[in-house]
């Protein structure tokens, strides 16, 4: 019988800074939705790059929940991006996306307990730079179907066991 992944749901952000919080919102409310588990943690952070080593280790998959800005899409749009897709990027849309690949790379060469599986998902947002603890009137409209969304990606990726799961590259 499979064994059960080990997931952690993390949202990062500033709430300080508009839209840029949403991915600390969103795992806010997830909290709300879904079971309390061994196997499925919910956390937040304002860290990034390398700092977020020590939230990861000993998970096998986490999911990053975080406020991008690319103007290609519409607000709420949920961008679902696998960390091995971040390499080569010239600049991150997010500070908090720079340095996952090499997070991962590190955190194997140092033999640590590091996730099998990583992925991304953000957020596009309207106003991720203006102080301001509000959201935009374009995101606090559609943030209940932000919600939604990424509990339909949370819950059909959790359903997946470690026999299912795709090593990360780095």
């Amino acid at each position: 019988m499979p064994e059960t992944i080990k997931t952690l749901i993390l949202g990062l952000g500033n709430t300080l800074i508009r839209d840029d919080g949403v991915g600390i919102r969103v795992v806010r409310e997830l909290k709300n939705h879904l079971p309390s588990s061994d196997n499925l943690h919910i956390e937040e952070s304002s860290l990034f790059g390398l700092a977020l080593i020590d939230l990861i280790l000993g998970y096998d998959r986490v999911i990053i929940l975080d406020a991008v800005k690319t103007g290609a899409h519409p607000v709420g749009y949920v961008h679902e991006v696998g960390v091995e897709e971040l390499k080569g990027l010239p600049a991150a849309p997010s500070p908090h996306y720079t340095g996952l690949p090499s997070l991962l790379r590190l955190s194997r060469e140092l033999k640590l307990d590091a996730p099998t599986q990583m992925q991304v998902l953000g957020i596009e947002v309207a106003d991720p730079y203006s102080f301001g603890e509000e959201f935009t009137p374009e995101l606090k409209e559609v943030f209940p179907r932000i919600v939604h969304r990424i509990l339909e990606i949370i819950n059909k990726t959790q359903s997946r066991t470690v026999d299912d799961s795709v090593p990360v590259n780095t």
